[in-house]
């Protein structure tokens, strides 16, 4: 990692970034008056590089038939690192029953390596083959929930719309209806627009950005269907998408899509008739789960191996996470043979590009702008250059921040 600050030689700079870490380091804090004595934003920056992972797919050869059938659901060529993890799956699965201890499976690969398909695709083909009656997949916000409930319904619909299933889901969280009976009217689900009750929690597949198709509501007490305003075909009765909380009790979905908060209530004696019925339970963006959140997560674990009767199958998927088997051992409480972390080989990467990842890491004097104000003018530097019509289209800006009210601070203070 190169440390640059305004004393350093231009020449230990590559010319394709040097106009940013020159513009970072130039750039002064904005104040009312215009006089040139104003402070730096930035005093000095720490930058490194590394090639981007850009994945490489081939066809699958082989003759597994577990794999075969999830490619069936798919339809695409998979990585390597997708087939070794529906292996892994497949052999843990059998493995837990065999001798009766918990197993667990660690997903770790970049960003855009398809590590969700790599847990749910087995978990499709075990609860197909009638090996697992349902699974709990626990994501850490309600977000990344309402995110992945979109692709779930487009795959559940594929696998029930061939006829060799019926597979359904649920949602368990905060704010659901207790019985069926109060879906319609639960804002938590839905809202009302001009006459019609439309889905809040996911739209269809089927729509583009800019364009997108809502699942609307239609039913009684007893029974709804919720139906893609643009495509009838799309469409997922009451036994599909299950979204009453006495529903997901007396007769668990296959799939049920939770939060850590409400996985806790499951190892709660009311909820013990869904713990019995589950078999594995997958924790989305696994390395969240640290300090004492970790600690948290941890005990539920032990609280849901303790009252249930078979051995569970734990999976946790990550991009960032180090050290995975021993991560694993103190999340899940496993000894290292009742472990398989699985991560994409040599082969799933296509080294043939030139493209980088940039990193910038800024620092600010201790009588200097704050993180804050260093973090808002600099990307009005940055906002200011991707508008600068003689280079053309320059992309967009994405910033990651902790919470909704920082977001929304940011939000304010950008506007001013």
């Amino acid at each position: 990692m190169k440390f640059l600050d305004r004393n350093s030689n231009t020449n230990r700079i590559n010319d394709d970034i040097a106009p940013v870490v020159h513009g970072l380091l130039e750039n002064k804090q904005l104040f009312d008056d215009d006089g040139s004595d104003r402070p730096y934003v930035t005093n000095a920056v720490k930058y490194t590089r590394k090639k981007q992972d850009r994945r490489k797919t081939s066809e699958y050869e082989g003759d597994d038939d577990f794999v075969n059938s999830i490619l069936d659901i798919f339809d695409f060529p998979p990585l390597d690192f997708q087939v070794n993890s529906w292996k892994t799956v497949d052999r843990l699965d059998r493995d837990r029953k065999a001798d009766g201890r918990a197993k667990a499976g660690i997903f770790a690969a970049p960003t855009g390596f398809g590590k969700t398909e790599a847990f749910l695709g087995p978990l499709y083909q075990l609860l197909k083959e009638d090996r697992q009656n349902s699974t709990i997949v626990v994501y850490p916000r309600r977000a990344l929930l309402q995110n992945q409930l979109e692709r779930i319904l487009e795959h559940i619909h594929d696998v029930n719309d061939g006829g060799a299933s019926d597979l359904s889901v649920g949602v368990y969280m905060g704010g659901m209806p207790y019985k069926m009976e109060h879906v319609e009217d639960n804002n938590t689900w839905f809202e009302q627009e001009r006459g019609t009750t439309r889905f809040k929690l996911a739209n269809c597949w089927c729509g583009e950005d800019g364009d997108s198709h809502s699942f609307e509501f239609s039913g009684h007490s007893k029974a709804y269907t919720l139906t893609c305003e643009h495509d009838d075909d799309h469409s997922f009765t009451s036994r599909e998408l299950v979204l009453s909380r006495k529903s997901i009790i007396n007769d668990a979905p296959d799939i049920i899509l939770t939060t850590l908060e409400s996985l806790e209530l499951f190892a709660l004696k009311p909820n013990y008739d869904i713990i019995d019925q589950v078999d594995s339970v997958v924790l989305d963006e696994v390395h969240l789960y640290t300090g004492l959140r970790g600690a948290h997560a941890s005990k539920i674990i032990d609280n849901l191996n303790d009252i249930t009767a078979e051995p569970l199958l734990w999976l946790g998927a990550s991009a960032t996470i180090d050290s995975p088997t021993r991560f694993a051992k103190k999340l899940f409480d496993l000894g290292e043979h009742d472990i398989t972390v699985q991560k994409p080989p040599e082969s799933d990467y296509d080294r043939s590009h030139n493209d980088y990842e940039n990193y910038y890491f800024l620092i600010s004097s201790e009588e200097g702008a704050t993180a804050s104000s260093m973090m808002i003018q600099q990307l009005m530097l940055i906002g200011h250059s991707l508008m600068a019509e003689e280079y053309g289209p320059q992309g967009k800006i994405l910033s990651f921040i902790d919470s909704i009210s920082q977001i929304n601070q940011k939000q304010r203070q950008l506007v001013n």
